[in-house]
Order: C-alpha cells, then sequence, then structure tokens
C-alpha cells in the first residue's frame, strides 16, 4: 500500500518537475545590451551608462506556424468534413423516405384494386340475381355499390395524389445536394 502511495506521489512529483522545467525553458530570454566602450563593444544584461543599445532578438519559435495545420484551418476542415457528413446523411435519408413513399403508393393501388374487384363482383352478383331481389332493392344496391366504388376511387386517389407530392418535394430536396 505504501509502494502505491509513493509510486502515486512519485508521479505526481514528475508532473510537477515537468511543468516547471517547461515553464522556466520558455521563459529564459532576457534582455541584451550592447555597450561600446573606448572602441571596444561588450554585450551585458545592464546597461551601460550612456551608450547602451537594446538588442532585442525574436526568440525561434519550436515549431514555426503552418498555415495548412493552424486551428482555424483545421477547424474549418473539420467543419467542412462535417456538413459533407451531415449532406450525405440527409440524402440517405431523403432516399429511403422516397422508397418508403413508393411502396405505400404501391400498396394503396394493390389495396384500391382489391376493393374494387370486390365490389364488382358484389354488382356483377346483383345484376345476375336481378330476379331474386325486388326491382327497387337491387336499383339501390347497384347505387350504393357505384357510390362505395366511386369513394374508394376518390380517397385512394387522393391518398397516392398525396404520396406523389412528398415524393415530388423529396426530390426536390434532394436534386439541391447535387452539384
Amino acid at each position: 500500500m505504501q509502494n502505491l502511495i509513493t509510486l502515486k506521489f512519485m508521479s505526481k512529483l514528475s508532473i510537477l518537475s515537468l511543468i516547471l522545467l517547461l515553464t522556466y525553458s520558455f521563459s529564459s530570454h532576457a534582455a541584451v545590451f550592447k555597450c561600446e566602450e573606448n572602441g571596444k563593444i561588450s554585450f551585458s544584461d545592464k546597461p551601460c551608462k550612456d551608450s547602451a543599445q537594446d538588442i532585442t532578438e525574436k526568440q525561434p519559435k519550436s515549431f514555426p506556424k503552418n498555415p495548412d495545420t493552424s486551428s482555424s484551418s483545421r477547424t474549418e476542415k473539420a467543419k467542412q468534413v462535417h456538413d459533407e457528413l451531415q449532406a450525405s446523411r440527409t440524402k440517405r435519408k431523403i432516399q429511403q423516405d422516397i422508397r418508403s413513399l413508393k411502396k405505400d403508393i404501391s400498396n394503396k393501388k394493390k389495396a384500391l384494386e382489391s376493393k374494387l374487384k370486390v365490389l364488382e363482383k358484389t354488382k356483377n352478383n346483383v345484376d345476375y340475381g336481378e330476379d331474386y331481389f325486388e326491382e327497387l332493392q337491387a336499383e339501390k344496391l347497384r347505387k350504393s355499390i357505384s357510390d362505395n366504388i366511386t369513394d374508394a376511387n376518390n380517397r385512394y386517389a387522393a391518398e397516392i395524389s398525396a404520396l406523389q407530392n412528398r415524393i415530388k418535394i423529396l426530390h426536390q430536396r434532394l436534386a439541391e445536394f447535387e452539384p
């Protein structure tokens, strides 16, 4: 247990030492003065009496900035990649929605055909069995079946039209992503 505590302390001490060393090495730049006395030039960290010139050397950068690797450039590239991925996801979602809507349209058309077949069959049965029905009841039944056929056609046509309009809108949105 004591070894573990010692290791943790040594680790913290090592990190602290490293931080202090780096801080000291970066701040070691001091002022230098050029002095000329009796024709002799000397350099000192303290200014001379009369003829001191401050020599300011730029401290060399350890890693010169490359315009391609600057943080703003990286940020722009990351934003561009993010936007491209987002556009790709949106395109795939739109394409998936279009496929789903086309399948819905196909299912509605099949349901309409099935319903119309049943109603036509019922109408034909009324026509063939007219002898068994009173004339008035047969006419009411025919009208009811015709109304059901019209209602089914109108309802399914409206639903299919709405789905086709949604597909058209999705195609327009999808076209916005094309170059």
